[in-house]
């Protein structure tokens, strides 16, 4: 008799670590832009200061 249990097992554990994968990935996504948010805010806003006082 063919054991399916363990197919299914090792199916369901691929598609969980896929799932956890890109969570992870997503997760990683949005701290490394709100890093780059944080960084390029006060940049932008500083060079529009610049350009609006020399203007």
């Amino acid at each position: 008799m063919f054991d399916t249990d363990n197919i299914n097992d090792n199916i369901n554990d691929n598609i969980n670590d896929n799932i956890n994968d890109n969570i992870n990935d997503n997760i990683n996504d949005n701290i490394n832009d709100n890093i780059n948010d944080n960084i390029n805010a006060p940049c932008q806003l500083c060079s529009t200061l610049i350009t609006l006082t020399i203007t």
